[in-house]
């Protein structure tokens, strides 16, 4: 990571700290996914087809919070770290 130029997938940002801020998503953001399964039971095979929608935001959201939380001092070891790899 310390030779990197762009971060992200799309290499949108090129400050660490932009790209961790990047990950946040706003609890109002919804996204839905469907899981298909087929699983057996007792030699029966079924299937199952499930749909969920979330609204919370991104599960990074709780990581951003509590990086922000932090020391500056503490964030610049992270920072100095990811720097590192």
């Amino acid at each position: 990571m310390g030779q990197r130029l762009f971060f992200l997938h799309d290499g949108r940002t090129q400050d660490l700290l932009q790209a961790i801020e990047a990950h946040y998503s706003p609890p109002g953001f919804c996204f839905s996914f469907t899981s298909d399964a087929r699983f057996e039971v007792n030699g029966i095979v079924r299937e199952s087809s499930t749909s969920q929608v979330s609204c919370k935001g991104s599960e990074a959201n709780a990581v951003i919070a509590s990086f922000n939380a932090l020391a500056p001092w503490q964030k610049q070891g992270i920072l100095d770290f990811l720097r590192s790899l």
